[in-house]
């Protein structure tokens, strides 16, 4: 049997659209001369290497969406459409994009991304322009200060108290830490562990960092194992991205390492997909896989409405 759904991320730029629409013709009411004859909604993705089911699904759904809206009349009368922004991943991207986008009179807002570490080079741009931008990134710190920014992502600063009950739970007294360098969630959770560490019990006794676009050969994988075997850890954080986790706990299994491992930057669940299931240590993560949002009545309308075309052009995650 084959599973479709949409991903997490669609769901949310699917509601922040909605929202950003309702936030912009309430004022938009008041307005009598229209100078243009359509308005236009930044959205930024980001397409990785590989074919992007995600984007395609952002797409699909903004599009029927906005087809809808503007078939009953869109804007008093004035249609919207989508303009895309694709970043590819890249933040020098994300800022080009949005500084054109804000630049256009027509402009009604923007909506997405998804990755604090790009949000964080985009929000000042935006804060300074007053134009709504609902995004979808965690590390919240670096927008509250801004009244016309707004995020459809978890705060961070909720993860980390439950992060904290989980610590506790799970008797934690050695950590070793492999993450992703200058990413901001990632740092998020490794300063959080760091200053824990004075008063909870437990301290860092490894630590190895990468940047994104390092290769991961076998010999930086087989100095993680030294690492881990040299300091005993009772619990691995990894916070590479999906692919590179499971490089590593493909290495560690191999190499009889059997602590438990708990996901940052990832999920478990494509993990699983990469390398299977059969290991013999626990995993933990916080981030979210599987069907997204099933208890919404509006995603499954939607999916409902358009499952036809779902499975014509095979959209699942």
């Amino acid at each position: 049997m084959k599973f479709h759904f949409i991903p997490r991320k669609s769901t949310r730029l699917i509601y922040s659209l909605s929202l950003l629409i309702v936030f912009v013709s309430f004022f938009t009411l008041f307005i009598i001369k229209y100078p243009d004859k359509v308005y236009n909604v930044g959205v930024i993705v980001s397409s990785g290497t590989d074919k992007d089911e995600r984007v395609d699904s952002i797409k699909f759904f903004i599009g029927k969406k906005i087809n809808q809206f503007n078939k009953n009349g869109g804007i008093s009368g004035i249609p919207i459409r989508a303009i895309y922004m694709d970043d590819f991943e890249e933040s020098e991207l994300t800022i080009k994009n949005v500084e054109n986008a804000i630049a256009d009179e027509s402009l009604l807002g923007i909506i997405g991304c998804w990755n604090s570490t790009r949000g964080e080079k985009i929000v000042n741009i935006i804060g300074k322009s007053s134009i709504p931008f609902i995004a979808d990134f965690s590390v919240d710190t670096i927008f509250s200060s801004k009244n016309n920014i707004f995020s459809m992502g978890k705060g961070i600063s909720d993860e980390l108290s439950v992060f904290d009950i989980f610590m506790k739970s799970k008797s934690v007294r050695k950590v070793a830490f492999i993450g992703r360098d200058g990413d901001l969630y990632t740092m998020e959770y490794y300063g959080r562990i760091k200053d824990n560490s004075l008063n909870s019990g437990y301290s860092v006794v490894y630590d190895a960092w990468f940047l994104e676009s390092e290769k991961m050969d076998n010999s930086k994988l087989m100095n993680i194992v030294s690492g881990i075997r040299e300091s005993s850890p009772d619990m691995i954080f990894l916070s590479l991205g999906s692919s590179r986790n499971a490089e590593i706990v493909k290495t560690l299994s191999e190499n009889d390492i059997k602590v438990p491992v708990y996901f940052i930057l990832g999920t478990m669940g494509k993990v699983i997909s990469t390398v299977g299931y059969k290991f013999d240590f626990d995993w933990y993560d916080t981030a979210e896989e599987g069907v997204p949002n099933v208890e919404s009545q509006r995603l499954e309308e939607l999916i409902d409405k358009y499952n036809e075309d779902i499975l014509r052009i095979g959209l699942k995650h």
